[in-house]
């Protein structure tokens, strides 16, 4: 509860003339935070709210951009299971290795209730 609550400050703090020192002081915090709680990191975290389950990704992607990592903290946490293929199930790129995620309960839980909190906010700005 701690961790949604300093996520949501940050996100949607009115300190626009805050100096870039205490913005990322206040973002180490919440990495911290949600290390402390979650056991992943907000940039695993974000990978978790954002990534569709069950899509495939190339491996070479997430090495590149180093998803990879966010995908394998996540797994080690216990919030995805991960699998591995060479092509895609319908048959093409066949050469290429993929990695698909799943969440698992808690995953599935941690990622609706963030979005719930992400929705929550908006519908209290009066965004539809």
């Amino acid at each position: 509860m701690l961790l949604r609550i300093l996520i949501i400050t940050l996100l949607v703090s009115n300190q626009a003339l805050a100096s870039d020192d205490d913005l990322a002081l206040k973002a180490a915090a919440i990495n911290s935070e949600s290390v402390r709680s979650l056991n992943i990191s907000l940039s695993a975290l974000a990978y978790l709210v954002h990534n569709s389950a069950g899509s495939y990704v190339p491996i070479w992607h997430l090495e590149d951009t180093g998803q990879i990592n966010e995908v394998y903290e996540l797994e080690s946490a216990g919030y995805v299971k991960v699998y591995k293929s060479l092509g895609l199930p319908d048959g093409t790129e066949n050469t290429v290795p993929f990695i698909s995620i799943r969440p698992t309960e808690a995953g599935s839980q941690l990622r609706k209730h963030i979005l719930e909190a992400k929705h929550n906010k908006a519908k209290q700005a009066g965004t539809p």
